[in-house]
């Protein structure tokens, strides 16, 4: 299940770490609904994804400028109640200013998008934000980021597939091994700040067209809460195209 929601900014310009003004969005949207305690302090999975186009952005000084001051997000999830929710507190929030930071805009437009179902064990899917194949280190705390460009097909599955392990049965999904193997893929060098001083953060994520893998209910479901880590950071979430 999916929407589309179109954002008017008070001017053209956005913070680096844009993902979190979405992500305060979606929480202030929630937050007196019991979904907001199920899925933000109750759980460590969060059965979701989205995506921010940006027209044309241009980085400066910490700052992403666009050619409009429109942008548009993609939000996609697995959980009835959770779409039903959200897009009922859009169309309340509709056309009221937001503030996040100094930052402010406005809710424009709000679509329910037609679902796709997959019926094939193999799909072509495009990345419409970039997924992240992490393998965190407990013992310092560390993360490494795996991409097709800096490691083996082989290498980046065995991380992915990994990391679903718990992810799928958590959700009562089929634990198997999926493949995901690039067709034109390149590496994403994504900036943050997450802190909110000087100091950067540098995340590798792999983005382009992929095949992709596995039973039809694995698939369907990552279709719905996107793939790979940082999902419901704004990471993972891909369109099928064939």
């Amino acid at each position: 299940m999916r929407i589309k929601i179109k954002l008017e900014l008070n001017n053209n310009k956005l913070p680096l770490n844009y993902r979190k003004l979405i992500l305060s969005l979606i929480k202030e949207l929630l937050k007196n609904s019991e979904i907001y305690k199920d899925i933000f302090l109750n759980s460590n999975f969060k059965p979701y994804s989205f995506s921010v186009y940006l027209p044309n952005p241009k980085l400066q000084n910490d700052l992403f400028y666009l050619d409009t001051k429109n942008i548009s997000i993609f939000f996609s999830t697995n959980d009835y109640n959770l779409i039903i929710e959200l897009y009922n507190n859009l169309l309340s929030f509709k056309h009221k200013e937001l503030i996040y930071k100094d930052f402010k805009y406005k809710l424009q437009n709000i679509n329910l998008l037609k679902e796709k179902k997959i019926n094939s064990t193999e799909i072509i899917i495009k990345t419409l934000s970039p997924i992240l194949i992490r393998d965190h280190n407990k013992e310092n705390n560390k993360d490494i980021y795996f991409t097709f460009k800096d490691n083996s097909i082989d290498e980046v599955n065995n991380i992915l597939n990994r990391n679903l392990k718990d992810f799928f049965n958590n959700y009562n999904v089929n634990s198997k091994d999926i493949i995901l193997f690039p067709i034109k893929s390149k590496k994403q060098i994504i900036i943050t700040n997450d802190h909110g001083d000087n100091k950067k953060n540098y995340v590798f994520g792999n983005q382009g067209i992929f095949k992709l893998s596995g039973e039809v209910s694995q698939l369907q479901f990552l279709y719905n809460v996107g793939l790979g880590s940082k999902r419901s950071y704004g990471f993972g979430l891909f369109e099928i195209i064939a």
